[in-house]
């Protein structure tokens, strides 16, 4: 099995807990799951559906292929055959960070069209007319016909959201899984969805764009003294992969009335100021800053806009309307 087929096929996103689940990870079981790399040439690869075995770690390609996991010493982290980190959270979110690219995919799952009205953010990466990629937010409505509006919402996507749009695109039905979202102007990207008690994602794929929806709706301050350990990484506007980063975190303090709260990473000692509901609900998000370490030296940040799914999966990232400001788009998983 080729090292491209091999990465296209590593992230999962896994469904509520089957019996049958790894020993070190209770949230990767065994399943069928669509798997999408977005910068994946070949579409057979891009989004297709494969078997992971949570007993024996093995992976059955579509093709019959297979290919092992190896469990590193942090819980719920693994290799692939060639040594290429893949994460999952407590909902069995995988994500995998490789040379070709980032991978996520979800349970073999299509939610009844009428299922899919509401409102939700966007996040999202694709490639422009000048061969770099663009980091896309906004808002996108989805009404009980599966017809699509988007409304832009400023810098990063975290302002005031305009009206809606005309219609830009309809879902319909795809006979191999999901709904095909055939857009106005003659263009079909593939629409993946999954759902469970404490979340939703919905992810538009085709070649070199990627966009994650999730619903619209408010998030709540994290309580003080609360922590987390959070996997990511992130694509720059060339298309290169920023290293995987660990940081086990700490909430210091939150603030009703701002509803703003103030959190460390244990790794560098670095204080960041974060927003919820910044702009309008379901968005987490900071202003570009700085802080010190934990040699007490000056650490910048950039600008960031989050967009929490609820799976333990968040999609980030930033695009401002100063073209001289940088621009990426990432992913990252809680550790469970």
């Amino acid at each position: 099995m080729s090292l491209r087929h091999w990465l296209s096929a590593a992230a999962l996103v896994l469904s509520a807990l089957p019996a049958s689940a790894a020993v070190n990870c209770p949230s990767l079981a065994t399943g069928d799951y669509r798997v999408i790399n977005f910068r994946e040439s070949d579409p057979n690869w891009r989004h297709h559906v494969l078997h992971l075995d949570g007993d024996t770690l093995t992976v059955t390609l579509w093709n019959g292929e297979t290919a092992t996991l190896t469990p590193q010493a942090e819980s719920c982290a693994y290799m692939t055959p060639d040594m290429e980190p893949m994460m999952v959270s407590r909902s069995g979110v995988f994500i995998i960070r490789s040379p070709l690219g980032m991978t996520i995919g979800l349970p073999e799952m299509t939610l009844p069209r009428k299922a899919l009205a509401g409102t939700y953010n966007m996040i999202g990466a694709s490639m422009g007319d000048d061969g770099l990629f663009h980091t896309d937010s906004g808002q996108v409505q989805v009404d009980s016909k599966g017809q699509l509006r988007l409304s832009t919402c400023g810098d990063g996507g975290i302002g005031a959201c305009g009206a809606p749009g005309s219609v830009f695109g309809q879902l319909v039905a795809n006979p191999d899984g999901g709904y095909d979202l055939q857009f106005t102007d003659g263009g079909v990207d593939r629409v993946f969805t999954f759902k469970n008690k404490n979340g939703a994602v919905h992810v538009v794929a085709s070649l070199n764009q990627l966009h994650v929806l999730t619903p619209a709706v408010a998030r709540s301050l994290p309580a003080v003294g609360s922590r987390d350990a959070n996997w990511s990484f992130s694509q720059s506007a060339d298309g290169q992969l920023s290293g995987v980063n660990f940081e086990h975190r700490r909430v210091l303090s939150a603030d009703a009335a701002t509803q703003s709260f103030v959190r460390r990473a244990n790794e560098n000692c670095v204080k960041q100021t974060m927003l919820v509901n910044l702009g309008h609900d379901g968005v987490v998000g900071r202003a570009a800053g700085s802080g010190k370490n934990c040699s007490g030296q000056t650490v910048n940040f950039n600008a960031v806009a989050g967009l929490p799914t609820g799976l333990g999966l968040t999609v980030f990232g930033w695009e401002s309307s100063d073209p001289t400001m940088p621009r990426y788009f990432g992913l990252a998983v809680e550790q469970p």
